[in-house]
């Protein structure tokens, strides 16, 4: 079972009191910091893409049905 009953947390919804899972008493050393890993270094920016793009297909990659089924 993936996540058996008593792993839970699990709420009494007549009175409100709930009744903490298993996994809030594990160690939690799953969640580690992680160094930096540096910028951005690719060449375009997106917007500089999208223009691009454009360009292309509207230009020398363009096909013969594209205006008609996107005006």
């Amino acid at each position: 079972m993936y996540a058996p009953p008593d792993f839970i947390d699990v709420e009494d919804e007549t009175t409100g009191v709930v009744q903490r899972g298993q996994w809030r008493y594990d160690p939690a050393n799953g969640m580690v910091p992680l160094a930096p890993q540096g910028g951005n270094r690719h060449g375009f920016n997106a917007m500089d893409l999208r223009d691009s793009w454009c360009d292309y297909f509207n230009g020398p990659g363009a096909v013969a049905w594209q205006d008609r089924i996107v005006p």
